[in-house]
């Protein structure tokens, strides 16, 4: 693709200057000029007057002495700069790129934000199940009422869930999002960069 891009680069420059010679070949010498300019739509315009340039292409105007009239003489003429098939404008790739390389970095934050959010839960059920235990632990008593034993199974049943949440996310993290960009041919440092 980028050797297509360099071959394009070297190309439309000898395209431009063989277009300008193609309109002022085969007439009389009249000490003539071509103006040429490109809008910002990628079109290249050629006339033989310089009024006939708008207002804002001509500081980028260029122009060259003919060799004779242009065939149809005061015509403008056009020719159309036609980007190979699949690239884009430089600045089109440049956002392009720019979009798929936040794409990727929400991936790793919308994951490390899941994270930090079940390493939080895994230790406020901690918290809870140390309060509850040191509690009956301290009163003496040979073994808590039944309510107290369920409510500490449920925070070992929850505590196991989210435990494996944070390494399934771990994974994505580590694992499963950079091979995904790996394979996508996603940069490694773009992955790197979000902290």
């Amino acid at each position: 693709m980028r050797i297509l891009h360099a071959a394009v680069r070297i190309a439309l420059p000898a395209l431009i200057v063989s277009v300008m010679l193609a309109c002022s070949a085969g007439a009389a010498d009249q000490g003539q000029y071509l103006y040429q300019w490109t809008d910002d739509k990628g079109t290249m315009h050629i006339t033989d007057s310089p009024e006939k340039v708008p207002a804002e292409y001509r500081s980028r105007t260029q122009s060259q002495r003919q060799s004779g009239a242009a065939g149809d003489a005061g015509q403008d003429q056009q020719v159309q700069q036609t980007p190979p098939r699949g690239a884009a404008s430089a600045q089109d790739a440049a956002e392009a790129e720019a979009d798929q390389k936040e794409a990727w970095q929400k991936r790793i934050v919308s994951a490390k934000g899941r994270l930090s959010d079940a390493e939080g839960r895994i230790r406020e059920l901690e918290q809870r199940k140390q309060t509850i235990m040191s509690q009956w632990g301290s009163s003496g008593s040979t073994l808590p009422p039944q309510e107290v034993l369920d409510q500490i199974k449920r925070i070992d049943s929850d505590l196991d869930r989210t435990r494996k949440e944070v390494d399934s996310i771990r994974n994505e993290i580590n694992v499963e999002i950079p091979d995904e960009a790996r394979k996508a041919g996603i940069p490694p440092g773009w992955l790197r960069e979000v902290q």
